[in-house]
């Protein structure tokens, strides 16, 4: 799986009516923000002048697995003024990775049901449903950076909905999981 990561960092860091200026990085992207409108820009371009707004840091990340020399490494791209053109290794042994997201159907912030994004429909992403994405479920295939010729790995791994059918190599693995619990999953409800 590949997940993507967008989110405004708080506490924001001007005001949008020119009294104050975001922090001037360029490499960054902010936006402006009001309880009716957003607007992306340039850290170091001017704010527009939304009347009332907020001005945010605003991040966008993308996770995924790499191989460089025949091993795995948990990589990261992150938006800058450049793209994405950027790749960042942050852990090595990440053979695989698996996101179920939990929606709660019944409006008791609980989820009722845990998919996988190719099971999601798009009125849903975009929150035209009562569905709301409440929680996600990580699941993490973690390798050995060596292998052990005493072992011969002939384990079938469950990353939740994914099986993972043996590898046959000496490479010890484990899976590790864990939710997450989206505080503030949706801003502005149609």
């Amino acid at each position: 799986d590949v997940i993507q990561i967008k989110r405004f960092i708080g506490p924001s860091i001007g005001f949008g009516d020119g009294s104050d200026s975001p922090v001037g990085d360029n490499t960054r992207f902010s936006v402006s923000t009001t309880s009716t409108q957003a607007i992306f820009f340039n850290g170091l371009d001017p704010a527009t002048n939304l009347v009332n707004s907020r001005v945010w840091e605003y991040q966008h990340h993308v996770y995924f697995i790499d191989i460089e020399n025949g091993a795995p490494i948990l990589s990261r791209k992150t938006l800058t003024n450049t793209g994405m053109k950027n790749d960042e290794q942050l852990v090595e042994g990440i053979e695989n990775i698996r996101f179920l997201y939990g929606f709660d159907n019944n409006g008791d912030n609980t989820p009722d049901t845990y998919v996988p994004a190719a099971d999601v429909l798009a009125p849903v992403w975009d929150n035209e449903t009562l569905q709301r994405l409440v929680a996600v479920k990580i699941y993490v295939l973690v390798r050995s950076a060596q292998a052990d010729n005493s072992y011969d790995n002939q384990t079938t791994y469950q990353l939740g909905d994914k099986q993972i059918n043996p590898f046959n190599d000496n490479f010890r693995r484990k899976v590790l999981s864990t939710t997450v619990v989206l505080e503030n999953p949706v801003l502005i409800r149609n």
